[in-house]
């Protein structure tokens, strides 16, 4: 599934780039939120001092703002987009994404409710590397 660049998004990502000065790989807007990936490295930058520039991007855009730096490997990209959640293992076999957590609490925001996170993850992570979908035990 190819992402669809409307002027909106094209726009939001311009005034991104714009406030942080930092570089962005892909850009994604969901109902309740804008999903920015930056190129790697560029996270400090993305951020500002302290972490202004998402705050100041909120307040522009009237829309939660996350920002995500992405990273070379599929389990890096995934641990990287549950920040700053912790959980205990990830891993990839034949395109299934397994996430082990102990905390239920945990486990609970990664999935969200109707499983709106859960989908979320899947479908940017489809995004970048080929998986079939993520599980999370």
């Amino acid at each position: 599934m190819a992402i669809k660049y409307d002027t909106q998004l094209i726009q939001m990502r311009a005034l991104f780039e714009k406030v942080s000065g930092a570089e962005t790989k892909d850009c994604f807007q969901f109902p309740d939120r804008l999903l920015i990936v930056v190129n790697a490295g560029q996270m400090g930058k993305a951020l500002g001092k302290h972490k202004n520039n998402p705050r100041q991007l909120e307040q522009m855009l009237k829309k939660k703002v996350q920002i995500v730096e992405y990273a070379d490997t599929l389990i890096g990209f995934v641990r990287s987009l549950l920040q700053p959640l912790q959980v205990d293992e990830i891993t990839e076999n034949n395109g299934e994404v397994l996430i082990k957590v102990k905390d239920a609490k945990t486990k609970g925001y990664i999935i969200g409710i109707r499983a709106q996170n859960l989908k979320r993850l899947e479908e940017t992570v489809k995004q970048y590397y080929p998986i079939t979908k993520i599980q999370v035990k």
